[in-house]
């Protein structure tokens, strides 16, 4: 974070948005020494923490999948002629089948 702050306030003072490097070829300790920012791109659409959470945000944007959520609520109520199990394993299936999906396109991503 140190970097941020040296590049932050070398804009205030007037010196531009370029700040010098010097990259040795071939010479890996004396680039070490550098504090420059990695370049590092990462394509991958989640980490291990957001899985979940964004996964699910995803699935609910599809109206097949906001249908069966309503479906599968419906029948918990004490209305419903048919039981609350097989609308829960059902719902469960597609969006797990989903998730696995999901997280095994990321893990190519990631490969």
């Amino acid at each position: 974070m140190k970097w941020i702050r040296e590049y932050t306030r070398k804009r205030e003072e007037g010196k531009g948005y370029h700040v010098r490097r010097t990259v040795y070829a071939n010479d890996a300790q004396r680039n070490a020494r550098t504090a420059y920012p990695s370049n590092y791109v990462r394509t991958t659409r989640y980490s291990l923490l957001t899985f979940i959470p964004l996964n699910l945000w995803e699935q609910l944007h599809r109206l097949a999948n906001v249908f069966f959520v309503v479906v599968m609520v419906l029948s918990l109520t004490p209305l419903s002629p048919v039981g609350a199990a097989p609308q829960i394993m059902a719902v469960s299936c597609i969006m797990g089948f989903q998730m696995l999906k999901d997280l095994y396109e990321d893990w190519k991503r990631y490969r």
